[in-house]
């Protein structure tokens, strides 16, 4: 994939440690990112103090962070030393299917 870091299906990922950096990955590739989840049930946790902005910079193609799936997008948030979501960065869906999709 090329993703600094990728959460798998029926995965979770949980980050923590002040001097957590993913930066400079991605430099080309389809839909890849820094920090990435592959789809609805992929979940990435960023224990407190951490934040997006803290652990991923300068990763290129698609950007810092995100999702695989066009279908589904799964969750990135920050948490606190007992797993309560202080922050969602990107919350987990389904994609919205148009009828002139099929």
């Amino acid at each position: 994939m090329g993703s600094g870091i990728f959460c798998g299906s029926n995965a979770l990922i949980a980050v923590e440690g002040d001097e957590t950096k993913v930066d400079g990955n991605v430099k080309s590739g389809v839909r890849t990112f820094g920090i990435m989840t592959e789809d609805m049930s992929s979940k990435i946790y960023l224990a407190s103090p951490l934040t997006k902005e803290s652990v991923a910079t300068n990763n290129g193609s698609y950007g810092n962070y995100g999702n695989f799936s066009l279908e589904s997008t799964g969750e990135i948030a920050i948490v606190d030393g007992d797993g309560n979501k202080i922050e969602i960065i990107q919350e987990m869906q389904e994609a919205e299917v148009e009828e002139d999709d099929y």
